[in-house]
């Protein structure tokens, strides 16, 4: 249990609190950007529809990030108690999940002001925001195949207090207006674990 809390309060702390926190590189315009730009920007939000995926038992699905899984049985399901704050602030946590083992996964999807940023831009903002602390990211990001969609995965590592070996992962793509990410955490030895679940999500 106490293992589990360490992983917890690694995970929550950079996963949620990251995509809430408004960043330069994914969210506000400059006020030097004409008005007839930011009239464009929101045209366009506008004109895209998203809807939130939903949780029963133990499957989750989405229609527009094109997701469903059912997870084994053991996994836990958390309420994001600041998701009405997050929609406000164009952020949208899709699901929180655990396994005894220790395994987390959240998903979450976020609207982006500056339609024009990459994937590779988004995740390199996620990079620089912690490159101060205990987190050693790897220098190149992969490609990676979730429920036959192309998503990129940026990899960092750290070290709990028993010294264990922890992968921090951001896995995102881009659709539409927004950025969808998953987030996970995990031993390195539970690796094989993690990508079985992967491997789990089908298309909705």
């Amino acid at each position: 249990m106490k293992k589990t809390k360490v992983i917890s309060a690694i995970f929550v702390v950079l996963m949620v609190t990251f995509p809430l926190s408004s960043c330069s590189p994914f969210g506000t315009n400059s006020q030097d950007e004409n008005s007839s730009s930011t009239e464009q920007q929101a045209e366009k939000t506008q004109s895209v529809e998203y809807k939130k995926g939903k949780i029963t038992d133990r499957t989750f699905e989405s229609e527009y990030l094109d997701l469903k899984i059912t997870f084994p049985i053991g996994f836990k399901f958390e309420t994001d108690d600041t998701d009405e704050n997050a929609e406000s602030q164009s952020t949208s946590t899709e699901l929180q999940a655990y396994s005894p083992e220790g395994t987390y996964i959240i998903i979450y999807t976020q609207e982006l002001l500056n339609q024009d940023i990459t994937v590779e831009q988004y995740l390199d903002g996620i990079k620089t925001k912690y490159l101060a602390t205990v987190l050693k990211f790897n220098d190149d990001l992969e490609p990676i195949t979730i429920a036959e969609q192309n998503y990129t995965k940026l990899t960092a590592k750290t070290t709990s207090e028993k010294n264990l070996e922890l992968v921090i992962e951001h896995i995102a793509r881009k659709k539409d207006n927004r950025m969808i990410v998953f987030c996970l955490s995990y031993e390195s030895s539970k690796k094989d674990i993690m990508n079985s679940l992967l491997q789990a999500f089908t298309p909705y």
